[in-house]
């Protein structure tokens, strides 16, 4: 027999069920979507495709740079795996008059070193050690790793690897700590737990040079206002402790080349809110701006 409470409990889900339905929002075409998918007809494309407005990309580019250049002492650097396309990355560097880029496997890295040799490259994802070994065994051409080249590290486990390798093949590897503020995909949870790779790094110049801090902060863009509003500040306290312990424990190694980079355009604030409580020595802040917001996609059949 289904007692009072189950009914009750089952009646409350359901209402739930209810109001979180999602809106209907079906309908024609918009007169801008209808002109490109008549485009599409006029053209004689008959499989889906992607569509890229380079009126409304150019303008979306613009954008971002004015907002990145008018912080002061910030560079734009562009998400390859977010335009896989050399051309489009190309397209996207020239116009928005950068050469920071951000790559997340070898093959990536590869590519932006044969083909934008002038390009500074920052892993967004720490790489096993065969990836790593496998980038040097075949590097050849202009792109000097030495300099343009920042290995994101997560754990001491790891940069130990990545120090065993530089050793054993004489390189000076460029290594950018991950910090977790918030999203706990990994990294290093507090600025005391980044004594030991900071002591490492230190303790080995020839073949290590620290870079940097990344912060991954994207889970802000999909929490609700509410939430996210609360969890700003948290990050930027969590940033700007680690960058404080840096300051206090290893000045020797704060230099005007540090990268201390942030999520993306939805949180870009959070970089300038931490440039602006550390003005004396941040002086390059490289916030990764997820380009695909900018691309407009249409998949259709005609």
């Amino acid at each position: 027999m289904v007692s009072r409470r189950s009914l009750l409990i089952g009646g409350a889900a359901a209402a739930g069920l209810v109001w979180v339905k999602p809106r209907n929002n079906g309908g024609n075409y918009s007169p801008y979507f209808q002109a490109l998918n008549n485009t599409l007809r006029e053209n004689g494309i008959d499989k889906p495709s992607l569509v890229i407005d380079l009126d409304r990309l150019d303008r979306n580019i613009d954008r971002v740079a004015e907002s990145v250049a008018a912080g002061g002492g910030r560079d734009y650097r562009v998400v390859v795996k977010s335009i896989p396309s050399t051309g489009l990355v190309n397209y996207v560097a020239n116009r928005a008059n950068t050469n920071a880029l951000m790559v997340f496997h070898r093959p990536f890295i590869q590519a932006m070193a044969a083909q934008r040799p002038d390009s500074d490259l920052l892993l967004g994802k720490p790489m096993p050690i065969a990836a790593v070994q496998t980038f040097y065994n075949q590097h050849r051409g202009e792109f000097k790793p030495e300099k343009q080249l920042q290995w994101l590290i997560d754990t001491d486990a790891r940069l130990s690897q990545y120090l065993e390798l530089a050793k054993a093949k004489n390189l000076k590897l460029r290594i950018n700590l991950e910090l977790d503020v918030g999203l706990h995909r990994g990294g290093y949870t507090s600025p005391e737990k980044l004594a030991v790779a900071l002591d490492t790094i230190s303790a080995n110049p020839a073949q290590l040079e620290f870079s940097g801090f990344m912060g991954y902060d994207a889970h802000v863009s999909g929490l609700p206002k509410l939430l996210a509003k609360g969890e700003l500040p948290k990050i930027k306290q969590r940033y700007a402790a680690a960058v404080d312990f840096l300051q206090e424990k290893y000045p020797a190694l704060i230099n005007d080349k540090l990268c201390f980079n942030g999520a993306g355009s939805p949180t870009v604030v959070i970089g300038w809110q931490i440039w602006n409580h550390h003005p004396g020595y941040l002086s390059i802040l490289h916030m990764l701006v997820l380009i695909n917001r900018a691309i407009t996609h249409l998949v259709q059949w005609v």
